[in-house]
């Protein structure tokens, strides 16, 4: 009876109850073999019940907000604002792409003019660069403001961490460099020093400087290991300076990183719900794990936001794009 009304997973647990002799025994196994099949219940149940109670929860924050604002018309003030800043800077950027191909403006203005659905991904993108002291925050997503933050935290900590590992490999042979068990260590070790980087005590520079003496000792202490030259004085001071100018936003290497980060993501809304994730651009490789985790929360946490939303995002973008 069991058999025919556990999960598939729960087969082997089933088959092993044939094999207890024992009554004790056996009365426990079935028991926990019970609680497991209860836990599979329960999870089915969810996961049936699970896009109407997502299409209720959407109703009902879109029908609290629409409450809102005619109580308050100017709800919507930031929110505009957001969208406007993504459309303009979309088309600047589309503007200044196409001056090297077209030899100028003329007459490619309708070409340059995005889609709503672009500019909405685009303003998303922006609030993992928000300046959250000085700026208000758009009134839509107000309630998953610290849901943004932490991703911005998390996000800031991989380009960080990717950023170290490329200058690492780049300047290490490549018989270590390609070496998965290396590489591994050499991240865990970086994400241990990065750990506390949300904390206001936490101080970059500092824990570069610890991260640049730490790499370089792996470094040497993998090299002649495996036989290969020693990594030299001038090398390691070369790679720990490398490595403690990845504080600064304007690095070269970290404005890499957070820009093949951002198309990345900038990927992933477009995809929308399909699975696999898109491909990760190069030099991500080291840190795919941990960018792909990023990825999904930030993807689900906006494709939510856009279901609550959109009829708002689509009558502000519509007087946007018409009116640029």
């Amino acid at each position: 009876m069991m058999g025919t009304l556990c999960a598939p997973a729960r087969d082997e647990e089933v088959r092993k109850l044939k094999d207890i002799k024992e009554i004790v025994p056996l009365f426990r196994a079935i028991f926990s073999v019970l609680d497991l099949m209860k836990v599979d219940m329960a999870n089915f149940a969810v996961s049936s019940i699970r896009p109407h109670l997502m299409q209720q929860s959407v109703e009902y924050e879109r029908k609290k907000f629409q409450e809102l604002l005619e109580k308050q018309p100017n709800s919507l003030d930031f929110v505009t604002q957001w969208l406007e800043e993504a459309a303009e800077d979309l088309m600047n950027q589309r503007y200044k792409n196409a001056l090297p191909a077209e030899g100028g403006a003329t007459g490619c203005g309708d070409s340059l003019l995005p889609n709503p659905a672009a500019v909405q991904n685009y303003a998303y993108l922006r609030l993992l660069r928000w300046d959250h002291l000085r700026r208000p925050f758009p009134e839509t997503v107000l309630m998953d403001q610290s849901r943004f933050q932490e991703l911005q935290l998390q996000l800031e900590q991989v380009a960080i961490l990717g950023a170290v590992l490329l200058v690492t490999f780049s300047m290490a042979a490549s018989g270590i460099s390609s070496q998965a068990s290396f590489a591994e260590k050499l991240k865990m070790i970086v994400k241990i020093l990065l750990t506390d980087l949300h904390l206001p005590s936490f101080h970059l520079r500092d824990a570069l400087t610890t991260i640049g003496e730490k790499v370089c000792l792996e470094v040497s202490s993998r090299l002649s290991l495996c036989g290969f030259a020693p990594f030299t004085a001038d090398k390691e001071t070369v790679l720990k300076g490398q490595i403690q100018a990845v504080a600064s936003p304007d690095d070269p290497i970290r404005r890499i990183m957070d820009s093949r980060i951002l198309a990345f993501l900038e990927s992933c809304l477009a995809s929308g719900h399909q699975k696999p994730l898109p491909t990760v651009p190069g030099g991500l490789g080291p840190v795919q794990k941990e960018l792909e985790e990023v990825a999904i929360k930030f993807v689900r946490l906006v494709n939510y936001n856009k279901m609550v939303f959109s009829p708002y995002y689509d009558a502000i973008l519509s007087k946007i794009l018409v009116s640029s």
